[in-house]
């Protein structure tokens, strides 16, 4: 079963105008990943920009309930991202431990620029996860990717950005 997650959000945090009680978009945002999944039924999403852990949360959360031994890799540069407005690993865990969905998760530390380059260093994935500082290039990147060597052959959900 979903629960929205009360984890502050890239969604928060860009979503300009908001006050700081409001966390959410209209509709919830989660949700709308966590029925994707349930949908798609991924055994290893790959996922990268995890800032505190809202969209890996709401992923595990469809992983456990569809309950086929399915994994949540999740990528991020942790304590050493110059804009990770505060996040730590530490943190990320402890929101993972207070939605029941830590064992449905790895947290690991990497990039998307090196998996992109090197992506047999990588698991390889049924569902991609990218919410990080998203413009054209990144996604012209991951299409030219798609398209040059096959490496990327999965659905991808692409999220946040740069304004």
């Amino acid at each position: 079963m979903y629960i929205e997650p009360k984890i502050k959000s890239s969604y928060y945090l860009n979503n300009k105008g908001k006050k700081d009680e409001d966390l959410y978009f209209t509709p919830e945002i989660g949700e709308t990943i966590y029925n994707y999944v349930m949908n798609k039924k991924p055994k290893v999403v790959v996922e990268f920009g995890v800032l505190f852990g809202f969209s890996t949360v709401c992923i595990a959360q469809a992983l456990r309930d569809i309950n086929e031994g399915g994994m949540v890799y999740a990528y991020d540069l942790w304590e050493n991202f110059e804009y990770g407005h505060g996040q730590t690993i530490k943190r990320t865990k402890e929101n993972l431990n207070q939605y029941g969905v830590e064992s449905f998760v790895r947290l690991k530390y990497g990039n998307l620029y090196d998996w992109l380059d090197n992506t047999q260093f990588f698991e390889k994935a049924d569902l991609l996860h990218i919410d990080v500082n998203n413009d054209g290039s990144i996604l012209q990147k991951i299409v030219d990717k798609c398209d040059s060597n096959k490496k990327i052959d999965c659905d991808i959900l692409f999220e946040g950005g740069i304004t």
